[in-house]
């Protein structure tokens, strides 16, 4: 028999970021351990939310060090520092760097050791017990973080992106005024990294009716209000829209993602590449990889990209598809090539062996199994 279950509780819209210290106290904690990155942090939003756990009289520790790959050195400093403070709860305020790191904190702090002893893929175990009591502010509108059951560590000393599975956070709170200062181009990045999310999971060997009912939602606001985000902010509701839509990619994601992330993350753990735009320029080629294999799902994806497929086969429908996640990530002027990142023609061999080891295993067997020279041809594809 199928299950379903929704990883955490949603709170949404206008000034919920209000409900954290209300919540924080019903939980009977009081000491919050705040985890953001320094941008976030300098444009005044990690303050914000110190300033409503203060109102409710509770104790704050603000911890900054997250990087844009979050690394298993971060997550242990971060640790250190909650245990030396007292804390007793995970606050997570930014992308998905932030909320992956505080995750990883969270999970330490509830099962003892070390990261790298749930770290997946180079030996980690899932952890057994609950984390740290976890609450997720997105201030992107990408990554789904906030709302997913999953996190990933970049591991300098084996050059590799780890996953960390399950660590959902207790809730998640979608402020629309969280988002206002995102810049057009982390925008467009995390954009394209919630629409490939949404993608991959839809096509998905795993994937079901419910998981793909979250998709749908996701794929279709994200092809609409993506580009008016990106030009004009949240001046008709766009960026709230994209907040929104990232949060549903992330519950589209139970259904498991593919070989878009394998690529991605083995390409960002030997050379620190930026993860979104990543995807936006892997998502295509690997789409275009498996065509054949996919056109009958591809081309119900057709017209949630606002594509007209009537009268079309289902592979010109799916050419359809593809050609329009082409066109929004150039309209929305992110990098078309891998080589505008600094990706090199010698880094593939490398990227390769990353992505078909054990730690991209549960990615790389979707949406169906590759052999190595595959995974070759699509990185040189994107390059």
């Amino acid at each position: 028999m199928a299950t379903f279950n929704v990883a955490c509780e949603t709170v949404y819209g206008s000034n919920s970021v209000a409900e954290v210290g209300s919540r924080f106290r019903a939980a009977n904690l009081r000491h919050a351990f705040i985890v953001t990155d320094p941008g976030v942090r300098a444009a005044g939003l990690a303050d914000k939310v110190e300033g409503t756990l203060k109102e409710a009289g509770l104790v704050c520790t603000v911890f900054d060090g997250v990087s844009p790959n979050p690394r298993v050195s971060e997550v242990t400093a971060g640790v250190e520092r909650m245990r030396a403070a007292g804390a007793d709860g995970v606050v997570a305020v930014g992308g998905g760097s932030a909320m992956d790191a505080a995750k990883g904190m969270a999970t330490v702090m509830g099962n003892g050791g070390h990261l790298r002893d749930y770290l997946l893929g180079l030996g980690g175990t899932p952890p057994t017990k609950p984390l740290a009591p976890l609450y997720a502010i997105p201030t992107t509108c990408g990554t789904g973080s906030e709302v997913s059951a999953g996190a990933v560590i970049s591991d300098t000393e084996s050059k590799t992106k780890l996953v960390l599975f399950p660590c959902a956070a207790r809730l998640a709170v979608l402020d629309p005024a969280m988002v206002q200062t995102l810049p057009p181009h982390m925008t467009a990045a995390s954009g394209m990294d919630a629409l490939t999310h949404s993608v991959e999971a839809y096509v998905c060997s795993r994937a079901d009716v419910m998981t793909r009912t979250f998709g749908v939602q996701a794929i279709r606001l994200i092809a609409r209000a993506l580009p008016d985000a990106v030009k004009e902010g949240d001046k008709n509701g766009a960026l709230t829209t994209m907040l929104y839509a990232a949060s549903l990619a992330g519950h589209a994601m139970m259904g498991g993602l593919g070989q878009v992330h394998a690529l991605a993350h083995a390409a960002g753990g030997c050379l620190d590449v930026p993860h979104g735009a990543t995807n936006a320029i892997l998502l295509p080629v690997v789409m275009e990889h498996h065509l054949e294999f996919l056109a009958p799902l591809l081309a119900e994806i057709a017209p949630l990209m606002g594509e007209n497929v009537f009268g079309l086969s289902a592979m010109q429908a799916a050419e359809r598809a593809v050609a329009a996640m082409v066109r929004l990530r150039d309209e929305i002027g992110l990098p078309a090539r891998l080589r505008d990142l600094g990706v090199k023609e010698s880094d593939i061999e490398a990227c390769a062996d990353g992505a078909m080891g054990p730690a991209q295993f549960f990615f790389i067997v979707e949406p169906r199994p590759v052999m190595r020279d595959d995974v070759v041809g699509m990185y040189r594809r994107a390059l």
